[in-house]
């Protein structure tokens, strides 16, 4: 018996075959997704912690060249205005 022979007797091993196949690929892509989530929720906190990061390093920049905080270099913070 050749495999033509063995196709024709035996139909529904093929679908076995393809069904077995699929599922494999949906429970790999089951597995991949909540990875692939946990990797950008990763990098959004990441990108949050250095944005603040350089808001500090900004602020402190700020005050070290020019003495005083960032509001108090505004033309009408009340310190600015009373002199």
């Amino acid at each position: 018996m050749n495999t033509q022979e063995s196709a024709r007797f035996l139909p529904g091993r093929q679908w076995v075959s393809v069904a077995v196949v699929l599922g494999c690929v949906l429970l790999l892509i089951g597995l991949i997704l909540p990875a692939i989530h946990n990797a950008r929720e990763a990098a959004r906190r990441t990108k949050s912690t250095n944005n603040l990061k350089m808001l500090g390093l900004a602020f402190h920049n700020h005050l070290t060249e020019k003495g005083r905080a960032i509001l108090e270099s505004h033309p009408r913070h009340p310190r600015v205005l009373s002199r």
